[in-house]
C-alpha cells in the first residue's frame, strides 16, 4: 500500500528529506483531478524526483521505501470467490453481510452509545484445511480491498504491547478499508479464570478494542469450545466448517487439476480417479499440496494419476506414523 501521509503519521520520527519550492507550495491547493491535469513534468524534473515512495508491505508487516519503477496496478482475482467450495446459503449470507457493511454503511443499526458496535465481526471455526482462511482471502478479492492477516504472535504477549499493536492495526485498517483476519485467535478468546490475571487482561483489552472497531474483522479458530462467553454478543455471525465431504474433496481436486491443464476436460483424469481422491482422509490444503507435489514429481511428463498415487502413498505412511502405527 503506497501511502506517504499515513506512513508519516504512524512513524513521525522517520527521517525524510524534503525539497520545498514554489511547485510544492501550490500542490495542496489543487484537487486530485487538477493535479493530474496541471502538473506536467519535464524529463529533467523527473531525473531529480525521488526513486522511492513511502508505503506498507502487508506480507512483511513493515513500513518501507518502495521503488517507483516497481509500482503497478493491482490485478484482482475475480473468480476467487466463485471458485470457493462452499454451500450456497453460507456464501449468500457472507456476501450480504460484507457487501452491506462496505457499500451501505448508513443502513447499519447503531448502538445506543455512538460509535460502538458498528463493526462486522465474523467467526470461522472448524478443523484445519476446511477453507476458513481461503474464505476470507476470497472475500477480499471479491470486494477488491486489502487483506491484513495477523497472528497472535504479532500482537505480543503483554497487555501493554497488545493494546499498542492492535490499536495501530485497527487504525491502519480503517484508513485503507482493509479486511482484518486474525488467524488462530484462540489465545485472545479463551475463557477467563480467576487464577490467570495475565490472560484476563489480554482478553479484556481485545474485547474493548473490537467493541469500537468499525471495520470488518474475521477470526478463525479450531477450538471454539474454549471461547469466553463475552464474545458471543460481539460476534455478528459464526460459521462452522466441518470436515470436507466426498463431493467437496472431489470438487477441490478437480479445481486444482483444471488449473494445471487449463481446463478439466483437457486432463487425463477420470471420474474414478476423482472418486478415489474423495475417499481419502484429506483436507483442502492437503489436496492442494498433493497436486503441487505430484506436479513437481512429474517434471517434464504429463501429470497423471500415477504421480498422485505415489504422493498419496507417502502421505498415508506419514499419517500411519502419526497415529502410532508401524511401517
Amino acid at each position: 500500500m503506497i501511502d506517504p501521509v499515513t506512513h508519516r503519521r504512524i512513524n513521525p520520527n522517520y527521517p525524510v528529506s524534503l525539497v520545498r519550492g514554489h511547485c510544492e507550495s501550490q500542490i495542496p491547493n489543487l484537487t486530485k483531478a487538477q493535479r493530474k491535469e496541471t502538473l506536467v513534468f519535464t524529463d529533467e524534473e523527473y531525473l531529480i524526483a525521488s526513486s522511492v515512495v513511502l508505503g506498507f508491505a502487508f506480507s512483511e508487516k513493515l513500513w518501507l521505501e518502495l521503488t517507483v519503477s516497481s509500482i503497478k496496478d493491482i490485478t484482482w482475482n475475480d473468480n476467487a470467490y466463485e471458485s470457493l467450495v462452499m454451500e450456497k446459503d453460507r456464501k449468500d449470507i457472507i456476501t450480504a453481510l460484507v457487501k452491506s457493511h462496505k457499500y451501505h454503511p448508513a443502513e447499519r443499526i447503531d448502538d445506543i452509545i455512538q460509535g460502538k458496535g458498528k463493526g462486522l465481526v465474523a467467526l470461522l471455526h472448524g478443523p484445519p484445511g476446511t477453507g476458513k482462511t481461503l474464505t476470507v482471502e476470497s472475500i477480499a478479492e471479491f470486494l477488491k480491498c486489502p487483506l491484513y492477516i495477523i497472528s497472535a504472535g504479532e500482537l505480543g504477549t503483554t497487555s501493554l504491547l497488545l493494546e499498542v499493536e492492535l490499536k495501530k492495526i485497527l487504525d491502519i485498517s480503517m484508513t485503507w478499508g482493509c479486511i482484518i483476519l486474525l488467524d488462530e485467535a484462540d489465545v485472545f478468546l479463551e475463557k477467563r479464570t480467576v487464577q490467570d490475571i495475565h490472560r484476563n487482561a489480554l482478553v479484556s483489552i481485545f474485547l474493548r478494542l473490537i467493541e469500537y472497531f468499525q471495520g470488518i474483522l474475521f477470526l478463525t479458530t479450531n477450538r471454539v469450545e474454549t471461547f469466553d462467553y463475552a464474545f458471543q454478543s460481539r460476534i455478528h455471525i459464526a460459521l462452522r466448517y466441518d470436515k470436507l465431504s466426498d463431493k467437496a474433496k472431489k470438487d477441490i481436486f478437480k479445481m486444482f487439476i483444471a488449473r494445471v491443464y487449463s481446463g478439466i476436460d483437457e486432463s487425463p483424469f477420470t471420474e474414478d480417479d476423482f472418486s478415489y481422491i474423495a475417499k481419502k482422509n484429506l483436507n483442502g490444503r492437503q489436496i492442494k499440496n498433493t497436486v503441487r507435489t505430484a506436479q513437481a514429481l512429474a517434471k517434464d511428463e504429463e501429470l497423471g494419476m500415477i504421480h498422485i498415487r505415489r504422493v498419496l502413498k507417502v502421505t498415508d505412511e506419514f499419517e500411519k506414523d502419526l497415529k502410532g502405527g508401524t511401517g
